[in-house]
């Protein structure tokens, strides 16, 4: 009788194994699909940069100049601001 309680034990953990080894290949091949879908679309945003830089070669410099004025205005007015607290 132990005999059989512990073959249908073993036979479980086996079958659980063998379930568990399943679902990791599965994990793994569907991180590797999405490293692979991650690098293609990397190299999309590149070109697409690339190809926005030779269409508008002054829109790096125009959108610096933007951040930076915005960056300017929202500390002017957060000095402000705090200045009205005091």
């Amino acid at each position: 009788m132990n005999e059989a309680l512990e073959g249908r034990q073993c036979h479980r953990g086996a079958a659980r194994l063998e379930e568990l080894a399943k679902a990791r290949k599965g994990a793994e091949e569907k991180a590797a699909r999405l490293e692979e879908e991650h690098k293609e679309c990397n190299q999309l945003i590149l070109q697409t940069d690339a190809l926005a830089y030779r269409l508008f070669p002054d829109s790096q410099q125009y959108a610096v100049k933007k951040v930076d004025a915005r960056r300017t205005a929202k500390a002017k007015s957060e000095s402000c601001r705090a200045m009205d607290a005091q």
